[in-house]
């Protein structure tokens, strides 16, 4: 199976066969190249382990290794007889990739019993696994490198610094002239130069049990925030303390920046607490004063309402007086008329009566001029010349009387033609009245209702006052709170 020309003594040589044994029981995996011909002519057995798991890989079977050409393993054939020819070449290491196998090359030449040049012995094996690792650290090397996060890890035996990030290198040249050393050659320095008191800081770090540990430091006039954590390997061995750390100090004026903001927030809180106070009680007393002026507007209405009431009363009363005094006036003209056709008998009646009283003169001559055959009618003319006067006087009377009741109707219907214009002047006068009565039982009805708003606005104003003055007393405890927090955080900084 395995075929060695490497060193012709071997069969004589009982050491060389003892080294062919121990070749064959090294863990790692060998072959060995002859430089004349470039064909593989050993191969231990680990090597024919790990090229049976690349067959697939392989153009040949791995049991046929030994006598197949080295070329198989390489694109460029030429480029790799060029450097195994000539020893001065080796040692050299090699990276070759296999599909997606990657495969560590270490070969080292091989000399005859004359010195002469012969083979080249390969040390190899699959590395593929070992490659993407070393791929995945580099990849968190860069991330952490590039990382704008401060970082560092130091020795937890001697305490030197044995990694920074370029954030770290770009944030120490901004303090440097405060260190003992400048950041370029901070690598491989003492952590102590950090510390006012080393002792203190290596019990800290020497023992993982006392990490994590946050803490804050002065350099010169920087203050700088450490967060300080432990690495352990895979095992649970402890590898040393890393450090994340940032320059707070800016951090430490904006503090106190903030600190005179809040108290400057807590005077305006406390004089808004007491505005706050003022409006509650200006609320208070607005909502008493509407609900007074709303109980007055609601009386208010109430009479304005009655009034307009009895103004309606009194209008129809008006109305209907006016309708009387007209019927009335109608009335005394008709009485008028009716004396003035009584007149009108009258004086046919003292027409009668004076030629009555003609006519019984007349009779009395006749009844003188008869003698004593006349005497009778005498009595008679004498009789109906007597009734004919106390009908003249009558008649005079019942003029006088006509008379009088027609100055009196006269003056009657004149008092009732003007007591009729009065009464319809307060008709009219009632009925506007009553109109203004209506709007302003109107305003009165819209005066209410915003009353009820200013009550209802009163309310809500005192309402929000008391919020107000809620918020503000929040607002100063939490100023108190926030001030004690700032002023600690300060003050634990300052230490």
């Amino acid at each position: 199976m395995f075929k060695i020309n490497t060193f012709r003594a071997m069969d004589r040589n009982p050491s060389a066969a003892h080294f062919v044994s121990m070749m064959d029981r090294l863990p790692l995996a060998v072959m060995t190249c002859n430089i004349a011909t470039f064909e593989i002519d050993y191969a231990n057995p680990r090597s024919m382990t790990l090229l049976q798991s690349l067959r697939h890989l392989l153009k040949i079977d791995p049991q046929q290794i030994v006598g197949t050409s080295i070329d198989i393993f390489h694109k460029n054939p030429q480029f790799q007889r060029q450097l195994l020819a000539n020893p001065k070449n080796l040692p050299h290491s090699a990276k070759i990739v296999l599909g997606q196998e990657v495969l560590q090359l270490d070969i080292e030449p091989l000399h005859d019993e004359s010195g002469r040049y012969t083979h080249a012995m390969l040390c190899w094996n699959v590395v593929t696994d070992k490659v993407k690792r070393e791929k995945e650290v580099n990849r968190l090397l860069q991330m952490i490198d590039n990382m704008p996060l401060n970082i560092m890890t130091c020795d937890p035996v001697d305490f030197k610094i044995n990694y920074l990030n370029q954030s770290s290198k770009d944030t120490l040249r901004r303090i440097e002239q405060h260190l003992p050393v400048g950041a370029n050659v901070m690598l491989g320095t003492s952590i102590d130069v950090f510390h006012k008191a080393p002792e203190h800081q290596r019990r800290k770090l020497s023992d993982p049990k006392n990490l994590p540990h946050t803490a804050k430091i002065r350099v010169g006039p920087e203050v700088l925030s450490l967060k300080v954590s432990a690495i352990m390997d895979d095992d649970g061995s402890y590898l040393g303390p890393m450090l994340s750390w940032s320059i707070i100090s800016d951090t430490i004026r904006m503090a106190e920046k903030v600190s005179e903001e809040i108290s400057s927030m807590a005077e305006i809180s406390q004089n808004m607490n007491g505005s706050a106070a003022n409006m509650v009680t200006l609320a208070e007393q607005a909502e008493s004063l509407s609900s007074s002026v709303s109980a007055a507007a609601e009386e208010l209405a109430a009479s304005i309402r009655e009034i307009a009431n009895r103004i309606g009363d009194a209008s129809k009363m008006s109305t209907a007086a006016s309708d009387e005094a007209s019927t009335t006036d109608t009335l005394v003209e008709s009485m008028n008329s009716s004396a003035k056709e009584i007149g009108t008998v009258v004086e046919v009646i003292e027409n009668i009566a004076d030629k009555t009283n003609l006519l019984a003169l007349n009779a009395t001559i006749e009844a003188a001029r008869a003698g004593e055959a006349g005497k009778g009618f005498a009595v008679v003319a004498s009789e109906v010349k007597e009734l004919a006067r106390q009908s003249g006087q009558a008649t005079l009377q019942i003029r006088e009387q006509i008379r009088s009741v027609q100055e009196v109707s006269h003056v009657a219907a004149e008092s009732i033609r003007r007591i009729a214009q009065l009464i319809r002047d307060i008709s009219l006068i009632s009925t506007q009245v009553a109109s203004a009565v209506e709007e302003q039982s109107v305003v009165t009805d819209e005066v209410s209702r915003n009353i009820v708003g200013v009550t209802k606005a009163s309310r809500e104003t005192g309402q929000a006052a008391q919020n107000v003055r809620s918020i503000a007393g929040s607002l100063s405890n939490n100023s108190v709170s926030l001030t004690q927090e700032v002023r600690r955080f300060i003050d634990e900084t300052s230490a």
